[in-house]
């Protein structure tokens, strides 16, 4: 399984976020799919917004997201899926603070 990353990004930003797959590949072996990319508000902060995920794509052994929204000090927890060339469903898991400077 992959270890679960930690990232930020300010509430205006839109960003990509990478999710590793090669240490759950064989040599080789590719990402065929992203299945999805879902956002878990982690609610820290009362009333706060969901992220927005989107533009999914997949190169080799990453998949790629572009995250947007979310609310000043919320933690999230961000949940990838794909399907590789050898059959496999994977899944990973990180989480994404909204931290504005």
């Amino acid at each position: 399984m992959t270890t679960p990353q930690t990232t930020e990004k300010q509430v205006a930003e839109a960003v990509i976020v990478q999710f590793d797959f090669a240490a759950d590949m064989s040599a080789g072996e590719t990402i065929s799919t992203v299945v999805s990319v879902v956002s878990v508000n982690q609610n820290l902060v009362g009333g706060s917004s969901n992220l927005s995920t989107g533009s999914n794509s997949a190169g080799g052994t990453v998949a790629q997201s572009l995250i947007s929204g979310g609310t000043d000090q919320e933690k999230y927890k961000l949940t990838c899926i794909v399907t590789t060339s050898a059959g496999q469903t994977l899944e990973t898991e990180g989480f994404m603070w909204v931290r504005n400077v």
